[in-house]
């Protein structure tokens, strides 16, 4: 009797961690629409940081975020040379984001705009380049406060007083 009572118990919460585990999966991703590109294929890229995957947008985003702080570094070592502009953020305009939407009628220019001050920075003499990335990070929170708010307080972050 106490046999058959353990195996009831143990069939039972095998049955509960199976059925959370199950209904986790379905949160993390229930109220999002991927991106599709123009064949119709979801747009996610393998990523450590997040098990669903990354559109090319986040992954790019993640790119600019690592060379900011990479030029923040070497603005701060007082470095002859920045490190160049990475071809990459070429793409910026067509790179697919995370869901439909996210990108409004106004994300072009904002592109534009980042690559522009990307490469002004690199430009900038040594006594120029803090005001030069402060305007790049500027030009990152003025696409963010109207497109994609969550990184706002990481952006913020980078500013030179």
């Amino acid at each position: 009797m106490k046999n058959k009572a353990i195996g009831y118990i143990l069939f039972m919460m095998m049955g509960i961690i199976v059925f959370s585990m199950g209904c986790g999966e379905n949160k993390a991703t229930e109220n999002i629409t991927p991106a599709v590109d123009s064949t119709g294929k979801v747009c996610l890229i393998p990523s450590e940081r997040n098990p669903n995957g990354a559109s090319e947008l986040a992954q790019l985003m993640r790119t600019m975020e690592a060379q900011s702080d990479t030029w923040s570094k070497e603005i701060e070592e007082g470095k002859e040379e920045l490190s160049p502009v990475p071809d990459v953020y070429n793409t910026l305009k067509t790179a697919i984001p995370t869901e439909d939407g996210m990108k409004n009628e106004n994300f072009d220019t904002f592109s534009d705009d980042f690559v522009r001050y990307s490469n002004a920075l690199v430009k900038a003499s040594t006594k120029d380049r803090k005001a030069a990335f402060n305007t790049m990070i500027s030009g990152c929170l003025t696409c963010h406060s109207e497109m994609c708010p969550g990184p706002i307080k990481r952006i913020n972050k980078f500013y030179f007083n």
